[in-house]
């Protein structure tokens, strides 16, 4: 998969979250590092996309646990690139997990400040629906193996997660 800058990391990462911190994250346009978690303090995130998977195993992933969805009720799509450029770092902390922990390199900012360039919210039912993609969905129906064929080509380009195949990158 393509990497940012030749850097060992995915072009997005994604931080899944509560309606309820949703909405603060929204009017505060930060995403505010926590002060605990599994690698210590820090904005932790993964590279599993909505469309890749489902609320469940992103939970599994990022908490070790199943829930009811309420964590995985709206997500933050990041983009490194533009957090790398603001001096932000991003490193895997977990082995057969897809858990990243976003640290600040340059000051002691202890959020992200969300902008345009750097980030999105959404919904992560409306982020992972495919209904937008008529085409997509006619190619599959046509010529499945040409719909294969495109999925991987996206994937080459964005460097999107696949449940169950092996990881994009062995550390």
């Amino acid at each position: 998969a393509r990497r940012v800058a030749g850097l060992d990391a995915p072009q997005k990462l994604y931080h899944y979250t509560s309606k309820a911190a949703a909405a603060l994250i929204s009017k505060s346009k930060q995403l505010q590092a926590s002060s605990y978690g599994l690698a210590g303090p820090g904005i932790y995130a993964t590279s599993m996309h909505p469309t890749n998977c489902t609320a469940a195993q992103i939970e599994r992933n990022n908490w070790c646990k199943l829930g009811a969805g309420e964590r995985t009720a709206f997500v933050v799509e990041l983009d490194v690139g533009t957090l790398r450029e603001e001096g932000w770092s991003m490193e895997t902390v977990t082995q057969g997990r897809d858990v990243w922990l976003i640290n600040r390199i340059i000051g002691s900012a202890s959020f992200i400040q969300l902008t345009d360039s750097n980030s999105s919210i959404s919904e992560f039912e409306r982020m992972s629906t495919c209904l937008w993609n008529k085409q997509a969905g006619q190619l599959f129906i046509k010529d499945p193996s040409e719909y294969y064929c495109e999925v991987a080509k996206t994937i080459e380009l964005f460097g999107q997660h696949i449940p169950d195949a092996p990881r994009q990158c062995q550390t």
